[in-house]
């Protein structure tokens, strides 16, 4: 504030001496008027570029706090992002192509590049239970565990950080977000001990077998299944839908990341 005083009276002293040396080298009274508006219009456009270029030094610093305070919490949140990455990659591939000959310790799943592209039949061993970290637990109840670690993780760098210079940053947490408030599905698909009767057989089980062998053998198009066979169908439509959510979320992750790793390389 005080050097842009200065700047300005600086410019007052320096526009009433080229004034006066105007006026008095014209010698002429009538010059009067062309001398002020000449000067005025000079003086005008130099306090406004002087200003420009305040206005664009304060912006460059807020910027670079926005990026550093970004990148402080990413620092953070690149654990969860892993995790949630390593299990979204579990629950999105059959055990067979992921263990060499019933080896679990040859179990091989990345934690870093999300699983994209996968089918509704890839989802199969998601109640799988025999491997990986956390034994006991099914993939999918580790999954739910790491997605909703995640969640809160968003909530609070979202509630932290304005996103005035990224945006598109805000916006993919943003949407990250409303995709797991929207698409909540594990209030069906976790209660494992649930019980459906199974009308080909007459027998009741349980239903981590049933969507199991129900995703093992599907062979259809999810797209056009859930607005047709399986809209309104209840715990199968649930099914679909958490399907797309996780499409849905691998977009978001992927997006959030390359991101960062664009404000990352400006540094």
């Amino acid at each position: 504030m005080k050097t842009k005083l200065i700047v300005n009276s600086s410019l007052f002293l320096a526009f009433i001496a080229s004034f006066l040396v105007t006026v008095f080298s014209c010698g002429i009274v009538q010059n009067f008027f062309i001398a002020i508006t000449v000067n005025l219009a000079t003086i005008l456009v130099t306090v406004n570029f002087v200003d420009y270029l305040f206005k664009r030094q304060d912006a460059s610093k807020s910027k670079q706090k926005e990026e550093h305070a970004i990148l402080r919490y990413h620092r953070t949140l690149e654990m969860f992002i892993s995790r949630y990455i390593y299990y979204f990659n579990v629950i999105t591939r059959p055990v067979e192509f992921a263990c060499k000959e019933n080896d679990w310790n040859s179990f091989n799943v990345s934690s870093e590049i999300i699983n994209k592209e996968f089918k509704l039949s890839d989802m199969q061993d998601m109640y799988f239970a025999g491997f990986g970290r956390g034994r006991g637990e099914t993939s999918l109840e580790r999954y739910y565990s790491s997605e909703t670690k995640l969640y809160d993780r968003f909530v609070n760098i979202l509630d932290s950080i304005d996103f005035e210079f990224h945006p598109d940053l805000g916006k993919t947490i943003l949407e990250f977000i409303e995709e797991y408030n929207w698409n909540d599905m594990k209030y069906l698909l976790l209660p494992l001990q649930t019980e459906y009767h199974n009308e080909k057989t007459g027998k009741k089980v349980a239903t981590s077998k049933m969507v199991s062998d129900f995703l093992k053998n599907y062979k259809g198009n999810p797209e056009t299944d859930i607005q047709g066979e399986y809209k309104n169908k209840g715990f199968w439509t649930g099914v679909f839908i958490f399907y797309f959510s996780l499409k849905n979320k691998s977009k978001f992750i992927e997006k959030y990341l390359s991101i960062i790793s664009e404000i990352k390389k400006q540094k």
